[in-house]
């Protein structure tokens, strides 16, 4: 079953475009609240300019959530005593993979391959930088709905590894890539 087919798929997408529909509004009613009328008012067409940004950069923010909830995967890839943090986003649509790369504004590496027999091609881009990956994660971490924990739990362990870049990993970076081990589960718990 296609994504598009999945009842749940269209669930979560409605969930999205109200939340981002609240972020809006609460914007809009904020910027009024905290300024008086007239002021308001006066030299509103900068204003304007200025809020269109800001709700165009929680659209951004917001798609790239639901792109990351729906078809992503937020981890830490072990090799022998060490850890790389990645974001990956795959589909069979090229045109998706390529808005995701161009929403992301990040690096990284851009995969396409065919996997078994008549299957579709798979289109894949994954973000490795550790800067990049707690950047995009800062940015989008509040906007996540099924994978909000992952989310969290990759930008501490970043956070973590920023401070102490040369350094051992320490007992809190295993836990946290035990605990991501366990919520990328596949299959039945």
């Amino acid at each position: 079953m296609s994504s598009l087919e999945d009842p749940a798929w269209w669930i979560l997408l409605i969930l999205e475009l109200i939340t981002l529909s609240l972020a809006i509004l609460r914007t809009r009613y904020n910027k009024r609240v905290t300024e008086g009328s007239e002021k308001y008012w006066t030299g509103w067409t900068e204003r304007s300019k200025d809020i269109a940004k800001e709700n165009m950069e929680v659209i951004r923010r917001v798609q790239l959530a639901c792109y990351l909830d729906t078809e992503g995967c937020i981890s830490l890839h072990r090799d022998n005593s060490s850890l790389t943090p990645y974001i990956d986003f795959g589909n069979t649509s090229k045109k998706l993979v390529a808005k995701f790369m161009v929403l992301s504004n990040a690096q990284g590496s851009f995969e396409q391959r065919k996997v078994k027999g008549n299957q579709k091609e798979l289109f894949r881009f994954r973000i490795f930088a550790l800067e990049q990956v707690a950047h995009l994660l800062e940015e989008i971490t509040p906007f996540l709905n099924l994978k909000k924990r992952q989310g969290e739990l990759l930008l501490e362990y970043c956070t973590i590894r920023l401070s102490n870049y040369h350094k051992p990993l320490g007992k809190r970076e295993w836990e946290i890539f035990q605990e991501l081990k366990i919520l990328n589960k596949r299959g039945i718990n």
